[in-house]
């Protein structure tokens, strides 16, 4: 039976992650429709990333920082976008 690679499975999941976060932005942008998007949950998404890529930077576990920093990117991305646009 062969070893699992859980650093790569953790790299996978945090782009995943930060991936599957990306259609909202792109249907803010494309849209200019921010109606639905809730900021107090995205709020809540970036201080779930910082903490867990904080988690992965004691352990270090470079998967999890690096995944959880680019979706906290993405989750920044949709709050500001969702300000500039209500503005």
């Amino acid at each position: 039976m062969k070893r699992l690679h859980w650093d790569t499975v953790m790299w996978c999941v945090g782009i995943m992650n930060a991936v599957a976060i990306l259609p909202q932005l792109v249907q803010i942008w494309i849209s200019r429709e921010t109606q639905g998007v809730s900021l107090v949950m995205f709020s809540i998404f970036v201080i779930l990333q910082i903490t867990f890529g904080i988690n992965g930077w004691f352990r270090n576990d470079r998967g999890t920082m690096w995944g959880m920093f680019a979706a906290m990117l993405t989750s920044l991305a949709i709050i500001g976008s969702t300000l500039y646009l209500r503005a």
